[in-house]
């Protein structure tokens, strides 16, 4: 999972490995890694990768207290 902060909020995507891209947690189009890097060359959007337990990505990057809705919606 990866969590930049765009906008000033924190933002999770999850990688999807069948695509090769990143699903955001608002719900807009996954993006790709290039893209998901470049955020970081703006000051104040580092980008934080984090590898999670296998099966737990959904709650940590999408929806944390998995009500169904996705975290930035």
């Amino acid at each position: 999972m990866a969590k930049p902060v765009v906008g000033g909020k924190p933002k999770g995507f999850l990688y999807d490995r069948t695509a090769g891209t990143w699903k955001p947690d608002d719900g807009t189009a996954n993006i790709t890694t290039t893209a998901l890097r470049a955020l970081a060359t703006k000051a104040g959007q580092e980008v934080t990768f984090t590898a999670v337990p296998p099966g737990s990505g959904t709650r940590i990057a999408l929806d944390r207290n998995l009500d169904g809705k996705l975290d930035g919606q």
